[in-house]
């Protein structure tokens, strides 16, 4: 995921109707190569606040994590994607990038 993605999903957000005014769950996403690196990822999230899940595929693991909140805007998602990437690079894996949940009583098209 890169820069412009990022902002191509926070214009969706406006777009569908979000009020990006107000603080919304968001999760973060990894790639990673062995249960052993992810279970050492999943620690460094949670002690960053979120709430991990690996997910254990035939060749490699996946690692979400929600459980922030915050105001989604170009600087703050500028943050995570930072925060993530440093993270990432810790542990030499891949940061596969961010979702945020919609406004109450919206759904996912």
């Amino acid at each position: 995921m890169t820069e412009s993605d990022d902002a191509m999903l926070i214009r969706r957000l406006a777009d569908r109707g979000c009020d990006l005014t107000k603080q919304r769950e968001v999760g973060i996403h990894f790639d990673v190569p062995s249960q052993e690196i992810a279970e050492a990822l999943a620690r460094d999230l949670r002690t960053d606040g979120w709430d991990p899940c690996i997910f254990t595929l035939p060749d490699q693991c996946v690692v979400s994590a929600d459980g922030k909140w915050m105001v989604v805007s170009e600087e703050s998602i500028a943050e995570l994607r930072r925060s993530a990437a440093d993270l990432a690079s810790r542990h030499g894996v891949t940061y596969h990038g961010w979702q945020a949940n919609l406004d109450p009583g919206m759904r996912v098209e």
